[in-house]
């Protein structure tokens, strides 16, 4: 069975900035999703063309995870 891989929004972010996490994110393993929360995010900061290009390719390459209203109020318990 493989393993659901979801990055947060501070990964890919950091990504960006320094180019630091490029090779663990290229060897990652596993069923890479994205989530909706993390993309609309990606897409509000990019102030660059290339950030921009980077957020559609995530968006067109993996598929995209929609929090229900049950995940919303579940998130909210745990925090």
């Amino acid at each position: 069975m493989s393993n659901l891989v979801v990055f947060d929004t501070s990964i890919f972010i950091d990504h960006l900035r320094t180019g630091r996490h490029q090779q663990r994110i290229a060897e990652t393993t596993g069923l890479v999703r994205n989530s909706a929360v993390v993309l609309a995010e990606l897409s509000r900061g990019a102030t660059k063309s290339s950030e921009q290009e980077f957020v559609e390719r995530l968006a067109r390459n993996h598929p995209i995870l929609t929090p229900t209203e049950n995940n919303w109020l579940e998130s909210g318990r745990l925090l």
